[in-house]
């Protein structure tokens, strides 16, 4: 009975995991769609591509998510990192293809 309670306890905590990691997932690539829709309406692939990348075009960035209404996390702690390593993996989606 008690390993009956263990079980069903380890099942349901690996669902809500697994559930939690799909939609964290979801939203990272949402956000990752609204970032490269920033990108080609600043026209910022060049130094996307260039990793010359400088606070100004971070705050454009930014801003254009905000005049869109696009929620995002970069204004959060650790949001430059957060937007730094998007723009490094949109670099390595936009290089592979």
């Amino acid at each position: 009975m008690i390993l009956d309670n263990i079980l069903a306890f380890f099942i349901g905590f690996s669902i809500v995991i697994l559930l939690y990691t799909a939609v964290d997932k979801y939203r990272w690539c949402k956000l990752k769609r609204h970032v490269i829709e920033a990108i080609d309406a600043l026209d910022l692939w060049d130094k996307v591509n260039t990793i010359d990348i400088k606070g100004v075009e971070f705050r454009a960035i930014t801003m254009f998510l905000d005049d869109n209404k696009y929620k995002h996390c970069f204004y959060e702690q650790g949001g430059a990192f957060k937007l730094y390593y998007m723009l490094a993996e949109i670099r390595n989606d936009h290089e592979r293809s």
